[in-house]
This record gives C-alpha cells, sequence and structure tokens, in this order.
C-alpha cells in the first residue's frame, strides 16, 4: 500500500498529494463489500442524470437543414443515381437503385418544398381584398376638348454593374411563391 501512496504523491494534483494509507485500504474495502439498496438508489439517479446532460449535448450538436444545404445533398444524390445508371452493364438493377434512391428522397424533397414555400415573399397584391364590382356612372355630356399629344417614352436601360449607383444592384430578390414572372419566357 505504501507504494501505491508513493505513486499517489508522485502524480500529485487533488485527490492525489494528500492521500493516506488509510484511505487506499477504505477504497479497496469499499469495492469488496456489496452497495446497499440506497446507494444503488443514488447510483443509478447520478447514472439518468448523466445520460440526461449527455442528451442535451446532442440536441446542441444536431446539424440543422438549410435550403442550400438541402438542395446540395438532393443534388449529389442525383449525381449520384446518374453515376449508377452510366456505370452498371446491367440496366435493369440501375433502374431500381434509381428507384430505390428516389423513394428514399421523398421526404427530403418534401421537407424543401415546405421551407421554399415558407421562405418565398408573397406579391403585395397578395395582401390586398378586390374591392366588390362598382356600378358605372352615368355619362355626362361634356364639352369637346382638343385631344392632348404626349412625348414618345424613351426605353428603359436595363440596370447593369456599369450604369447602376444603387447599392441595392448586388441583392438578389425573393422568388415570389406561385406566380408566374412575366419576364420568363424560358417556361414557355
Amino acid at each position: 500500500m505504501k507504494d501505491i501512496v508513493d505513486l499517489a504523491h508522485t502524480v500529485g494534483g487533488e485527490g492525489f498529494s494528500d492521500m493516506t494509507e488509510e484511505d487506499v485500504a477504505e477504497l479497496i474495502d469499499s469495492h469488496g463489500a456489496e452497495p446497499s439498496v440506497e446507494e444503488i438508489i443514488q447510483m443509478n439517479e447520478d447514472d439518468q442524470a448523466g445520460d440526461d446532460a449527455d442528451e442535451d449535448d446532442d440536441t446542441e450538436t444536431r446539424p440543422v437543414f438549410t435550403i442550400m444545404k438541402l438542395r446540395n445533398l438532393l443534388r449529389e444524390a442525383d449525381n449520384l443515381t446518374e453515376l449508377f445508371t452510366d456505370q452498371d452493364p446491367i440496366q435493369e438493377r440501375s433502374i431500381k437503385f434509381k428507384r430505390v434512391v428516389d423513394e428514399g428522397l421523398i421526404p427530403y424533397k418534401e421537407t424543401l418544398r415546405s421551407m421554399e414555400a415558407s421562405a418565398c415573399q408573397k406579391p403585395i397584391t397578395a395582401f390586398f381584398k378586390p374591392s366588390p364590382a362598382s356600378t358605372p356612372a352615368k355619362k355626362h355630356s361634356t364639352p369637346a376638348t382638343p385631344p392632348v399629344t404626349t412625348p414618345a417614352r424613351q426605353p428603359v436601360t436595363p440596370a447593369t454593374p456599369d450604369n447602376t449607383t444603387s447599392s441595392m444592384s448586388s441583392v438578389s430578390p425573393i422568388p415570389l411563391c406561385g406566380f408566374d414572372d412575366p419576364d420568363d419566357t424560358d417556361s414557355e
């Protein structure tokens, strides 16, 4: 026991530098005796408290899906299935693989759709109620007036980095959900 105490003193630190032979004997004796019911209950409670602390740590370090991460993951899954389709000499097997992967990705695609729907900006007209149809007013006779001529409209030049001074030029627009873009001619 003297060797154990000497070794503890060489390690040093709290609990080791002040260790005595009686402490070592008590520790050895405590492991030889069976624990009481109260000690077992206390050890069980301590273990559960430690497990709860571990669960809290797990929730803090869990990764979070963002729209960009989810898009990238789904793109990688598409690349993987395409790679198998291109490389596998047995077409039936590669088609089966693609089908299984696509079925497995359904929850992720639904999650992406719901995330995109909640992130979209609604058009301003969505916040207005349509006005009730008004009755047409009676035509009154008015004295004849000469027609008004307006100057011809000048064409509008699109904003480019060269002719724009606005600080908003680098900001990408928020997509309008559920509405067709009138400027988008590719979809027709």
